[in-house]
């Protein structure tokens, strides 16, 4: 990968070069989510909002390990009112990650355990990184309630995306960190890290109007339960795709046929 550095400080961003920009959350030991990785994550995130030539995002860690969460040393020096400015904050920058008009993959390694996990489920989709010749099998959970708290970042309704009633309570309720396997039963991750790269190839081969349209609609109507509301959602991000160049190209092609 021909990568270009756009970003490098407690959040690294770099541009590969073929259409997918990568965010590396780089706090260690642990990369918690400090006020200062909060920060910069929301710089990265705004550059990526206003360059719209990238098809997908793909969000890790370094050094092994995705996010622990919270940064808790800092916590404990905040007051009440300073931890719920910093959640608000957190919340925002999840938003960002979560209205991003293109796919956005969570690609863990290590540990995605509290905040950490929090940000995964803001991601279109979860994979993990597993392979256990290096013995670190990946851990994903929600510890909140064993520390006294409850998942203030999303946590408590995102994780109804992924999985039923009763196993997301149990995910967070037991204060639990699930396995990869685990995980992949439960419905929290999607598939693999080995998985990407083919999966990146087909995003690249795509029309970036057609995924951007694609997502925005099925987010809409995820959202809407009227099925005309639905229907009209779904036209009005498809007439965005009538003047793509992609889609005049394609029917050229089948013009001459």
């Amino acid at each position: 990968m021909n990568e270009k550095y756009l970003k490098d400080g407690t959040v690294k961003l770099w541009d590969g070069g073929e259409d997918i920009i990568y965010i590396a959350l780089n706090n260690p030991p642990v990369n918690a989510l400090s006020n200062q990785v909060v920060d910069e994550l929301q710089d990265a995130l705004s550059y990526i909002e206003k360059n719209k030539k990238y098809k997908a995002l793909q969000i890790g860690g370094v050094g092994g390990i995705f996010s622990a969460g919270a940064d808790l040393k800092e916590r404990s020096k905040m007051s009440d009112s300073d931890t719920i400015l910093f959640i608000d904050k957190l919340n925002d920058c999840f938003d960002m990650i979560e209205n991003l008009e293109i796919p956005t993959v969570a690609n863990i390694s290590g540990a995605a355990l509290g905040g950490g996990a929090e940000l995964a489920l803001c991601c279109d989709f979860i994979a993990v990184y597993h392979d256990l010749k290096y013995k670190k099998e990946p851990k994903i959970g929600f510890p909140e309630t064993t520390i006294g708290i409850i998942p203030g970042a999303g946590g408590t309704y995102r994780i109804f995306k992924k999985m039923n009633s009763s196993t997301a309570k149990r995910w967070i309720l037991s204060g639990k960190a699930f396995s990869f396997q685990e995980a992949i039963e439960d419905g929290f991750v999607d598939f693999d890290s080995s998985q990407l790269s083919e999966f990146y190839d087909y995003l690249r081969a795509n029309s970036r109007t057609s995924l951007v349209a694609a997502k925005a609609s099925m987010n809409k109507c995820y959202l809407e339960t009227d099925r005309k509301k639905q229907r009209l959602i779904e036209l009005e991000e498809y007439k965005k795709t009538l003047n793509s160049p992609d889609r005049k190209e394609a029917l050229k092609k089948y013009k001459k046929k």
